[in-house]
């Protein structure tokens, strides 16, 4: 079964150097400053209310879910000794987001829930059928 997934890791606050991050870790990211516009997914404008950094990994392919999600935890989680003291100071998130066909699950692996534990910041997943 065809899914699309997207895994996000989101820093935001007005005091954060987005920047910093970028040069600190080794994940590719987006950075916005606050009171940058910007053009997300839509032509919409957006004008930026705070400082961000975002780490997005996109699959849309036949990769599984589980595969997926594993290979972006341990990524995160490489980049913990930087990362763990902006989960600190900043608003923090972590999203898996799956777009599949049809009626589909998750069981999380006593791995991927250990790489969630040693993270420290919580986890959303949310599926859409389309």
């Amino acid at each position: 079964m065809h899914t699309d997934k997207f895994f996000t890791l989101s820093i935001q606050g007005d005091g954060l150097d987005p920047d910093a991050i970028s040069e600190s870790v080794n994940l590719p990211c987006v950075v916005y400053h606050l009171g940058e516009i910007t053009s997300l997914i839509t032509e919409e404008k957006v004008v930026q209310k705070t400082n961000r950094w975002l780490y997005r990994s996109v699959a849309q392919d036949e990769t599984s879910v589980r595969y997926f999600l594993t290979k972006n935890l341990e990524a995160v989680k490489q980049n913990l000794p930087v990362l763990r003291e902006y989960f600190v100071k900043y608003k923090s998130s972590m999203e898996l987001v799956v777009y599949t066909e049809g009626k589909t699950y998750i069981k999380l692996s006593k791995k991927q829930i250990n790489l969630v534990s040693q993270i420290n910041l919580g986890l959303s997943i949310v599926f859409f059928n389309w």
